[in-house]
C-alpha cells in the first residue's frame, strides 16, 4: 500500500525523537511493505523548503533505496488545477488529493484536520476509500491498518522485489 505524508508532518516522522506511532510508520515504510507517494510540483516544493535537512536525506536515501513512487509532476498538477478550478476541496490540499488520484494512495499520515476530512471523502477518493494513519490510535489499531495489506488502486504501491 502507498502512503502519503502531509509535509506540515513529515518532519515528526522522520526526524530524531517520532512518538511510537510514527516510529511503528517509519519501520513499516523502511521495511519494503509500502512506498511512500511524492508528486506534483507542490508537494515537492513543500518537502524540499519546508522540511528539515534530516527529513531531505531520507527522501533522498529512500528513493536510491526504492522506498519512493515518484509521480509525474505535470499528471499530478493536471488534476490539482481541476481540483482548485471545481472549488472540490475543503482544505487547501488539493495537491495531496491529485497525488491520491493519480498514485492510487489511499493512506495519509497528516495532522491538518481539513485534509484528513478531504482524504477520506468519497466524493475525492474512493473505490477503495482514503484512510489517515491513526497516530493516536492504539497500537493494535495501526498495525492493523499497516498489516490490512492492500487498499490502494495501483500495483506500483507494492514494492518489486
Amino acid at each position: 500500500m502507498c502512503l502519503i505524508i502531509d509535509a506540515n508532518a513529515a518532519d515528526r516522522v522522520f526526524g530524531e525523537s517520532p512518538s511510537p506511532g510514527e516510529s511503528r510508520l517509519l519501520r513499516w515504510l523502511e521495511s519494503g511493505s509500502s512506498r511512500l507517494v511524492i508528486g506534483g510540483s507542490k508537494m515537492r516544493r513543500e518537502l524540499e523548503e519546508g522540511t528539515s535537512h534530516r527529513t531531505r536525506r531520507w527522501l533522498a536515501l529512500a528513493l536510491t533505496r526504492g522506498l519512493l513512487q515518484m509521480q509525474n509532476d505535470p499528471a499530478v498538477d493536471q488534476v490539482e488545477l481541476s481540483l482548485v478550478s471545481l472549488n472540490s476541496c475543503k482544505s487547501n490540499d488539493e495537491h495531496i488529493i491529485a497525488a491520491a488520484q493519480v498514485s492510487g494512495a489511499r493512506l495519509l499520515y497528516s495532522d491538518d484536520g481539513e485534509l484528513n476530512r478531504d482524504f477520506v471523502d468519497r466524493a475525492l477518493l474512493n473505490r477503495p476509500p482514503g484512510k489517515q494513519f491513526p497516530i493516536d490510535g492504539t497500537r493494535q489499531q495501526q498495525e492493523t491498518l499497516l498489516n490490512r495489506g492492500r487498499i490502494c488502486v495501483s500495483n506500483a504501491c507494492r514494492r518489486r522485489g
